[in-house]
């Protein structure tokens, strides 16, 4: 007697037995498609990075951060005039992304009413 076979994901049924194949794949064994390959290198290239880690690293930096300003009157003056530089670059690059939105928005209106 010939049992049912369903098509339902069940991790005893393999991909072959109920006919599909995965996104990229030929369907054949042991052909890897491109994106097997492609996070099979990824993951070889990253195998050692740990999130955790880095996590750790980015918050330590940002307490840093916020140690130097709070502390800011304490600071010798070359840090002093660093942080300063870096807020006012910072502020300019805004200026001119704010200033830029809104010449754009500007010439838009300006457009419509001429049509």
């Amino acid at each position: 007697m010939r049992e049912h076979v369903s098509c339902r994901p069940r991790r005893s049924l393999s991909v072959q037995r109920c006919g599909i194949r995965p996104p990229g794949g030929s369907g054949r064994e042991g052909e890897r498609s491109s994106y097997d390959r492609i996070l099979s290198k990824l993951k070889e290239r990253y195998k050692n990075v740990q999130v955790k880690d880095i996590s750790s690293r980015i918050i330590n930096r940002l307490y840093d951060y916020k140690y130097k300003i709070q502390n800011f009157r304490i600071l010798p003056t070359t840090e002093q005039k660093k942080i300063i530089i870096v807020l006012l670059i910072i502020s300019l690059a805004l200026g001119v992304i704010i200033l830029l939105a809104i010449r754009s928005a500007g010439k838009v209106e300006m457009d419509e009413m001429t049509i």
